[in-house]
Parts: structure tokens; C-alpha cells; sequence
């Protein structure tokens, strides 16, 4: 922070009369700021400089136990008059647009940068991703800043479903920022690339990132760094105890439920929020349930419902309740379930779940004999997220490969042609199953073109659609 008007002294006094109002330690803050330690004492200790993202994570930590008063003039002893307008007008609670001047006039970028990036964190993924790029522009390239916002841009598109905008976004991030990422930055990027990996189904790769991650983590001494890469471990050894066997696959699962034990120990004494203990919860219900421990999983799952109730995330239980009543043979449960999840994750624009809630839906009705509505599901699900993630994938090919099968010997060579042809029309003009295509931020028009391609090349003879 080099602005002439800085009250750096302003800012140590409030620091340190937070720290001791509270009984805290000068560590305890950084970690708790993301920030690496070393740079919290050089700024209250050695009266080093310190970067106004710095200034603005100690705010967060430290803001809802300041009056109104004292918050207004913590920001404008850090020259950030801009945010103090901002958020005094409303920015706050989600007023400014992507194309707004922001700033209230001043020559501040910094103030802009922040004022876009806190209220990305307010919208949905699809809005949220041109306000970080706007941030990012707005930090400029020799903000460290400037690469979060890029990585979480990115982390915004994977959930959108749009992999390979989320892919240039990253390499872009680290071609431009590489040298000047602080560790928070680089443990967010390595978050970031290993999502993408996952979802991509590439599993080994996807380990490595998040082992990168908490590498970086154990180095700055902010183990809260590597929270979701310990998570993701587990879920990552899961995956691939699935796809071995015997001795291999219970050596996987034990790898996978001591990162997860990691995890929740660590949640549970930090008294993480009630949505954050949910779906540890799920994620150690879905691992019991591999391994086969019935009682302990439905004590998980009943554990996460409780904690997610009334949040969107209470959906991912919900899809693995359905998962389960599928193959109880309830098509009724798994079609109600799934249902309700597609319809609020539509809102949301999240192809990940909507593919995943059509897919158990056209599982569904496989089940019950409507082989080619059910073929129709499949394709369906495959165009919303033709990406999916490792064991969707997985399911969703044998959801496919089961309802063509049954089409294809009912139907001769004109009849199947003149079904796709149906499909494909809707396909096009997003109306029936396909409708919910219109959700998904991102141009498919590729992808679908491909999904109908393996389905309208292959012999009546052979059983399976190629993958």
C-alpha cells in the first residue's frame, strides 16, 4: 500500500485492540485472514508495508464486532473511500451491475477491484464469472488478487459445466501471475486445476493438484488452506478403490477415510458451519456405504440431512438417497427426489447436478419399461453435462448402454432413425426433457451434435452405443 493518506498507525491500533479485546494471538489472526503469518508481523511489528487485499481479509475477520463508525474509518485509514460509499449505498446487498462505475469517482482501482469481487460472492456462477473478470482487470497484472479472481472465475465456470473456459482461464492465471501469487493465491489455484481434473474423470492428476495444495498449506503453516484438497483426497481414493479390487480396492478405502477423518476432526474443532459438517457427513456416508457399513451409512446420511436441511446443498443427499432407492427398486422415491433436485439446481444454472438428476431419472424409467423415454433421459442428461464427473460418468454410459439395448432390438433400422430424429428436434428447439437446456449457461449446440453422432452411426447388431 503506497497511498500518501494511509493511517498505517490507525490500522496497527485497531488491530492490536481487536487482538486483545479478544484474547487472540497475532498468528490466530493471519491464519484466520489467509494470510501467511510473516507478513501480519512484519506490518504490526517491523511497520513493514502491506497489500490493501491484506488490509480488506483483516477487515472480514474482524468487522462484525466493530460499530458503524469505527468500520467506516478502519476503510478510510486504508484508502478505501470507494468501498465505504459503496457499501453505504447498498453495493452490499447486490446492487451494483457488471457494467456500473464503481468507485464513487475516485482514482482507486484496488477499491473497484474489491467492490466487483465481494459482490461476485453475492450472485449466482453465471453472473458472478464477468464481475471477477472485471476484478481481476481492475486489480491489474501485478496483483496477486488479480490471479484469485481469475482462479475463482474459473472455479465459478467448472460448476457451470463450461471445463474448457475454465481450463484457459487457468492457464491464463498462471502465465500472467505465476511470479507474484502469494500462497493463498497458489493453494486456490492448485484447488482450482485439480477440480477440473476431477471432473474431467482424471483422478491421478486431479490427486496431484491437491496434494500440491497442501504442500503449500503445510509450508505457510495455514492448514485452512488445504481444507477441501483433504476432503477431495478422500473423495479421490473413493473413486479409485471403486474401480479396483480385493486387497487394492480396501487399501484405497482406508486411504480415503483417513483423509476424511482428517477433515472432520479438523471441522469440528474449528465449529465449522452447520452446511460445511453436512456434507462431511455425506462424503463419509458415501464411503461407508462402498465399503458396505449399512448402519453407519444411514447414521451419515441422516447426520447431513439434518445439517443441510433448507439448503441447496441438501439436494447432493438427496441424490444419494435416490441412488439407493433405485436400486431398492422405488423408482417412485428416486424420480421425486431427483426431480426436486433438477428443478432447484436449474435455477442455479449447475449442469453437474442436473445431468446427475436426469440420469437417475432415466434410470428410473428403465426400470419401470419406458426404454425409450428413458433413452431420451440419457441423451439428455449427456448433452446438460457431457463432461459429468468420474462415477457419473460411469453410470450414466450404463443408464445409456441399458435403455439403447432395449431399443434397439424393439426397433427396426428405420423406426430408431426416425426416434433420433424426433429427439434431436427437440434437442435443438430445448422443449421436453431437453428443456432444461436452457439453464446451461454455456453453447452445447457442439456437444450435442456429438452425444447424437455416437447414437445414429452405430449397427442395430451391436449392444452398445460407443463411449
Amino acid at each position: 500500500m503506497e497511498d500518501t493518506n494511509l493511517d498505517l498507525s490507525y490500522l496497527r491500533i485497531c488491530l492490536q485492540q481487536w487482538l486483545d479485546d479478544h484474547s487472540r494471538k497475532l498468528n490466530w489472526l493471519a491464519i484466520t485472514a489467509n494470510l501467511t503469518p510473516s507478513v501480519l508481523w512484519r506490518f504490526m511489528k517491523k511497520n513493514r508495508p502491506i497489500e490493501a487485499s491484506s488490509i480488506l481479509r483483516l477487515y472480514n475477520v474482524i468487522r462484525n464486532d466493530m460499530a458503524p463508525n469505527q468500520s467506516e474509518r478502519f476503510l478510510e485509514a486504508a484508502c478505501l473511500r470507494g468501498l465505504v460509499a459503496e457499501l453505504a449505498r447498498g453495493t452490499k446487498q447486490g446492487n451494483v451491475t457488471g457494467t456500473d462505475t464503481l468507485g464513487g469517482g475516485a482514482a482507486n482501482p484496488i477499491t473497484d477491484g474489491v467492490i466487483l469481487m465481494r459482490t461476485s460472492m453475492t450472485r449466482p456462477w453465471r453472473d458472478a464469472v464477468p464481475l471477477l473478470l472485471q476484478a481481476e482487470r481492475a486489480f491489474g497484472p501485478g496483483s496477486t488478487m488479480a490471479a484469485y479472481c481469475a482462479c475463482h472465475a474459473a472455479a465459478n465456470l467448472i460448476n457451470l459445466g463450461d471445463l474448457a473456459q475454465a481450463e484457459t482461464h487457468l492457464l491464463r492465471a498462471a502465465e500472467t501471475y505465476e511470479r507474484i501469487m502469494d500462497p493463498m493465491t497458489k493453494a486456490h489455484y492448485s484447488v482450482v486445476r485439480a477440480n477440473l481434473e476431477y471432473d474431467r474423470g482424471n483422478l491421478l492428476l486431479a490427486r496431484h493438484w491437491h496434494m500440491n495444495c497442501i504442500t503449500i498449506a503445510e509450508a505457510v503453516m495455514q492448514p485452512s488452506l488445504a481444507d477441501e484438497s483433504h476432503l477431495y483426497m478422500s473423495m479421490i481414493a473413493l473413486g479409485l478403490g471403486k474401480s479396483a479390487s480385493g486387497g487394492e480396492q480396501e487399501t484405497c478405502f482406508n486411504e480415503a477415510e483417513r483423509w476424511m477423518q482428517q477433515t472432520m476432526t479438523r471441522h469440528q474443532k474449528a465449529g465449522v458451519e452447520d452446511w460445511v459438517a453436512g456434507l462431511d457427513y455425506l462424503r463419509r456416508g458415501q464411503l461407508r456405504f462402498a465399503q458396505g457399513k449399512v448402519v453407519e451409512t444411514d447414521a451419515d446420511i441422516a447426520e447431513a440431512h439434518r445439517l443441510l436441511r433448507g439448503n441447496v446443498a441438501e439436494h447432493h443427499v438427496d441424490i444419494h438417497v435416490a441412488e439407493t432407492a433405485l436400486e431398492d427398486g422405488n423408482t417412485a422415491q428416486a424420480v421425486k427426489l431427483a426431480t426436486s433436485a433438477i428443478e432447484d439446481w436449474s435455477a442455479n444454472s449447475y449442469a453437474g447436478g442436473m445431468g446427475r438428476s436426469m440420469r437417475i431419472m432415466a434410470s428410473a424409467a428403465h426400470q419401470e419399461g419406458h426404454s425409450e423415454q428413458a433413452l431420451e433421459m440419457a441423451i439428455a442428461a449427456a448433452c446438460i453435462n457431457p463432461y459429468g464427473v468420474y462415477d457419473d460418468r460411469a453410470a450414466l454410459i450404463q443408464a445409456t448402454a441399458d435403455a439403447y439395448s432395449v431399443v434397439r432390438r424393439r426397433l427396426s433400422r428405420s423406426a430408431y432413425s426416425k426416434l433420433l430424429k424426433e429427439m434431436r428436434a427437440r434437442a435443438d428447439e430445448k422443449t421436453g426433457v431437453f428443456h432444461y437446456l436452457n439453464s446451461v449457461t454455456t453453447e452445447r449446440s457442439n456437444d450435442i451434435q456429438q452425444v447424437f453422432a455416437r447414437y445414429s452411426t452405430v449397427s442395430r447388431n451391436r449392444p452398445y452405443p460407443p463411449e
